[in-house]
């Protein structure tokens, strides 16, 4: 699966650089990755947006977020309200993120 396609779609409303850099930085890229309540690409908050996780994937269940199409789905409408502040990582676009990414 090609995450960076998935993130730079044309009708995403963000800078592909900078989620490519955001996610980089959150979960090093893995889909699988886990902290506690955050979950995914994204570090997605379940607790806090568990809200949006149901019209997206048709499901509440946390392991959803593990969806690289579910998380960025919900990534994008959390970036829609509130764009990077909800993140811990705030994006950057040097080479060198981009290529780690």
């Amino acid at each position: 699966m090609d995450i960076r396609a998935l993130l730079c779609r044309a009708d995403r409303p963000w800078p592909c650089a900078e989620a490519v850099a955001v996610v980089g930085c959150e979960s090093g890229g893995d889909p699988s990755a886990r902290n506690g309540d955050h979950w995914g690409l994204f570090q997605i908050a379940y607790r806090w947006h568990r809200d949006k996780l149901l019209p997206v994937a048709g499901s509440d269940r946390p392991e959803e977020l593990l969806r690289p199409e579910v998380n960025i789905d919900v990534a994008e409408i959390i970036y829609r309200d509130r764009r990077w502040s909800a993140w811990a990582c705030q994006p950057t676009t040097s080479e060198e993120q981009l290529e780690a990414a």
